[in-house]
């Protein structure tokens, strides 16, 4: 032990100076459509048929938008309140388990009927869940949609503006989120009269 306390003590280090950076910390690149079917994959999500589908359907609902894909506040605010609410599906072990039992069913090595029995019951244990908190759910999912919908500040309520959409016509409209005390409303560009 003295002998490694002389040795340090003789050592000798030549200062050349530091430098002070601020940076601040930069979130991953988001996934393009490819690296997240790629990501999936690894996973043991989907299936090589259904996982471009899995992403149409998460635009289509306005979970994601855009190349690379960005999650939407109500798609954010669909993790949050699962994760709180029903946390077993927001992880892809669940899926990743069902699928393993597909292929299982596939190879012979299972029934159908014991997967979907398993299937059910993991499902409906979820479900339970989340019924038992439908309010506190909704109320978050609400205040979401409204935030990706916002599109101003109506000029006579002083409200937001929000897309809509009319289920007569099935068109999209911009209408005050201040109505019926407010009737402010635009047609959205590229929207059908009539229809």
């Amino acid at each position: 032990m003295s002998s490694c306390r002389r040795s340090l003590r003789a050592s000798r280090v030549e200062f050349r100076g530091a430098e002070l950076s601020a940076k601040q910390t930069e979130p991953p690149a988001r996934y393009s459509q490819g690296k997240l079917i790629q990501e999936m994959e690894k996973r043991g999500l989907g299936t090589k048929a259904t996982r471009h589908s899995i992403i149409e359907r998460l635009l289509e609902v306005r979970y994601a938008v855009n190349e690379p894909l960005e999650p939407t506040c109500l798609g954010r605010a669909v993790i949050v309140a699962l994760s709180q609410f029903a946390p077993r599906i927001t992880t892809p072990d669940m899926t990743s388990e069902l699928e393993a039992e597909m292929d299982a069913i596939a190879n012979g090595r299972t029934s159908r009927t014991e997967v979907v029995d398993h299937s059910r019951e993991l499902l409906s244990l979820v479900m339970a869940e989340l019924i038992s908190k439908s309010t506190d759910v909704g109320e978050a999912l609400k205040e979401a949609g409204a935030g990706d919908a916002k599109v101003g500040v109506c000029p006579k309520s002083g409200h937001d503006l929000l897309i809509k959409s009319s289920p007569k016509t099935r068109s999209n409209f911009v209408g005050c989120s201040g109505w019926p005390d407010c009737d402010v409303t635009f047609r959205c560009p590229g929207q059908d009269r009539g229809r």
